[in-house]
């Protein structure tokens, strides 16, 4: 049996939990000698758990100390900041609408006290998603761990689908001339449309990210973490894309000589008469177009960087009406007149 202690320094409240893992020495500190004697019955178990002497309902974790421990694996993880700030944001609603103690508060019930909790104070249904998402995450790891045992069950809230249409030939034709008239942003615009790249992604490219031999772009997703290293351009936009390189100073790194900034898209979607347009939609819009030219729904999903197919085909895939047209002219119409 693997052992775990508790080292109390003189003079100070709480102690230190010490154990061996895969042949190097932890430690984890804790303000109260309380918390620190759980966590030690609690991380027997995880190191011991061939021996099957956990028994959960024993044990309270505090829910301060579940949550540093899920956000500090995350942080090992090397999942990004932003994502990280998601889930604290989330586990703190949680805490606040559910005032949860310990684990074995987690139950059924409490998950579903939360929902109703966040629906009633006005938050929407898409952002209610996104943390039962984060908490589906959080509750698979915290069984893992150990923490919790209770079958916990969470669906998410059905949005109904608001028309989106993607944008016409015309319109995009005209955001491209408006934005031709401010250096390196018709170029932002066709990457984006081509690529369905996040502007995030677009912005951090760099001259060495494309490869004019291949007709590839190489990149890296800062949200994901995943990277692509010949994501395809199609072959009409390499010489525009040639072009602008040429005239960017001698020496230049990044590809771009400015900063994206709402006020200049803002002034750009007004002159292309697209009022309200946001940046993404360019991304949509390459969905869309994969999907209409007959894309598999996981081709496109893989291109679009989505952990789930289910997410591309409910938010990023809209199908024009000349896809039902083409489908309603099937009809034997001719027969019936």
């Amino acid at each position: 049996m693997k052992h775990v202690w508790i080292h109390q320094r003189a003079g100070r409240p709480g102690g230190y939990v010490g154990w061996y893992e895969n042949s190097h020495r932890r430690a984890k500190a804790f303000p109260k000698l309380e918390w620190a004697k759980r966590f030690q019955a609690l991380k027997i178990a995880q190191i011991n758990s061939d021996l099957q002497i956990f028994r959960a309902h024993e044990l309270q974790m505090p829910w301060e100390v579940i949550t540093e421990d899920y956000e500090q694996r995350k942080k090992t993880d090397g999942l990004s900041f932003k994502s990280i700030d998601d889930i604290k944001n989330t586990l703190s609603e949680f805490k606040r609408l559910t005032n949860i103690r310990f684990s074995t508060d987690l139950t059924q019930g409490v998950f579903d006290l939360f929902i109703s909790a966040r629906q009633a104070d006005g938050t929407s249904k898409a952002t209610v998603n996104k943390d039962l998402r984060n908490l589906k995450a959080f509750i698979g790891w915290a069984k893992s761990a150990k923490y919790i045992t209770a079958e916990i069950t969470l669906t998410a809230l059905k949005i109904p689908k608001k028309p989106d249409p993607p944008l016409t030939g015309m319109q995009i034709k005209n955001l491209l001339i408006a934005a031709g008239k401010h250096r390196g942003w018709k170029e932002r615009c066709l990457i984006a449309l081509c690529t369905g790249l996040r502007r995030s992604d677009i912005e951090t490219l760099t001259v060495a990210s494309l490869d004019f031999e291949s007709n590839s772009v190489h990149t890296a997703s800062r949200k994901t973490g995943k990277a692509m290293s010949h994501r395809p351009l199609p072959k009409e936009i390499m010489p525009i894309l040639t072009e602008y390189i040429q005239r960017l100073p001698v020496g230049s790194v990044s590809l771009w000589t400015d900063t994206f900034t709402g006020k200049k898209w803002k002034l750009i979607r007004n002159e292309a008469k697209l009022s309200g347009l946001k940046f993404h939609k360019l991304r949509k819009q390459f969905g869309s177009e994969l999907a209409q030219s007959g894309a598999s729904t996981a081709l496109v999903s893989d291109l679009l960087e989505h952990a789930s197919e289910q997410t591309t085909k409910d938010i990023y895939i809209n199908l024009p009406n000349k896809g039902y047209r083409k489908a309603v002219k099937k009809l034997p119409v001719k027969k019936w007149i």
